[in-house]
């Protein structure tokens, strides 16, 4: 087998994603997912809305509390969901947790989703105790 046949042979093996392991990987991972979209659109909004303040008719202090406020509750009512009703998160994600170690995935989801909780809680406390434009003026 020469080079050119080899390079041949290897363009036309189709690629395979295990498309259960990314499941199981996005189920795992849930919360700090969840988490980490909380963040990003917490700081992003309030970065935005302080750098714009001096064209605002109003001052974003109050903005900012209300999309902390709301985007708080729905993260923390995604993660809830996820951890009351984990065999549906799982069935979304195309998990199978009638496998053997379904109790041990379904404690570590639950695990990391509830440290996200506390570090959701702990972020929204923040934004509600210090001045949100303070540190960027």
């Amino acid at each position: 087998m020469n080079e050119s046949d080899k390079i041949e042979r290897d363009a036309e093996e189709p690629t395979i994603v295990n498309r259960p392991t990314v499941g199981m990987i996005l189920f795992l991972l849930f919360g700090p997912i969840v988490w980490a979209i909380h963040f990003s659109i917490v700081y992003s909004s309030q970065s935005t809305l302080c750098a714009a303040a001096d064209h605002l008719d109003f001052h974003p202090n109050s903005a900012i509390a209300a999309i902390i406020f709301m985007v708080s509750i729905c993260a923390v009512a995604t993660l809830v969901w996820a951890i009351s009703l984990p065999s549906r998160l799982a069935a979304a994600l195309g998990v199978d947790l009638a496998a053997r170690r379904a109790s041990f995935y379904s404690s570590v989801m639950t695990l990391l989703a509830w440290l996200s909780v506390f570090g959701i809680a702990a972020l929204a406390l923040s934004a509600f105790l210090v001045d949100p434009c303070a540190p960027l003026r």
